[in-house]
């Protein structure tokens, strides 16, 4: 966990002259209903809005078929209704009962949520998309999805019939 720009995740330095490879790795989803496993979890602070007072938040990384998609929780009575729904969706809370979150055991969580897509235009009036976590679905009433999850991908090595 801990701070964002830690030195796992700050990068590291690349020389003028150092040669380059790596290109953008986004994935946009068609927006639609995905298994998902929670790959990281951050303790953040959000400071506030026209909206909505100050409040802890939680960053995630939720791993959702060929992608990463973060989400943030606001641990604020005003979306306390989100928070439920999370919880519930990978198991930790029942329906109608009160609890305390486990948070040290978010990462590694599985559930199945619906995926949507977000428009917005920056500046220059360039259309951007990205996806956005619509809903976390209760086991019990989680839809069948027919999307893989990186989990269930083949992992690269030697597979029969694979050339």
């Amino acid at each position: 966990m801990g701070d964002y720009y830690n030195n796992q995740n700050m990068g590291a330095e690349i020389g003028w002259d150092d040669e380059i490879a790596e290109e953008s790795s986004f994935v946009l989803l068609e927006p639609g209903d995905y298994p998902f496993t929670v790959t990281g979890f951050e303790r953040k602070r959000f400071g506030g809005s026209v909206k909505m007072c100050a409040c802890n938040m939680a960053e995630l990384q939720i791993d959702v078929g060929a992608t990463t998609v973060r989400d943030k929780l606001f641990l604020n009575k005003k979306t306390e209704w989100r928070l439920s729904q999370f919880f519930t969706a990978i198991g930790q809370k029942e329906k109608g009962v009160p609890f305390v979150p486990n948070w040290s055991a978010v990462p590694g969580s599985t559930g199945v949520c619906k995926v949507g897509m977000y428009t917005w235009k920056n500046d220059d009036g360039e259309e951007k998309k990205y996806n956005e976590i619509k809903e976390y679905y209760a086991p019990d009433n989680a839809p069948k999805t027919t999307q893989q999850t990186s989990a269930s991908k083949p992992q690269g090595g030697w597979q029969p019939g694979k050339f």
